[in-house]
């Protein structure tokens, strides 16, 4: 996971590392959150990449994992408009 993790990183990509699922991937969401501006420049991710730290069912992360997603597909249709 750490390597998929710092390829898609070296290819500009989002990652959203599911924090609450453990292990590895909490490790990755706290390195996100310590240099989150590193990760995600535009303005507006931060208060949801956080909700990815914190328990759930699998429906309530499930929603999280996509209001995040969603907002990035958002935004980068709103950037190719300009």
């Amino acid at each position: 996971m750490e390597e998929e993790f710092r390829l898609a990183v070296g290819k500009r990509l989002f990652v959203v590392p599911v924090g609450c699922t453990g292990s590895m991937a909490a490790t990755l969401h706290k390195r996100v959150l310590d240099h989150f501006d590193d990760y995600f420049p535009t303005p507006g991710y931060r208060q949801m990449f956080e909700a990815l730290q914190h328990p759930g069912t699998p429906t309530q992360v499930a929603s999280r994992v996509l209001k995040i997603v969603n907002k990035l597909w958002d935004d980068r249709a709103v950037s190719r408009e300009k």
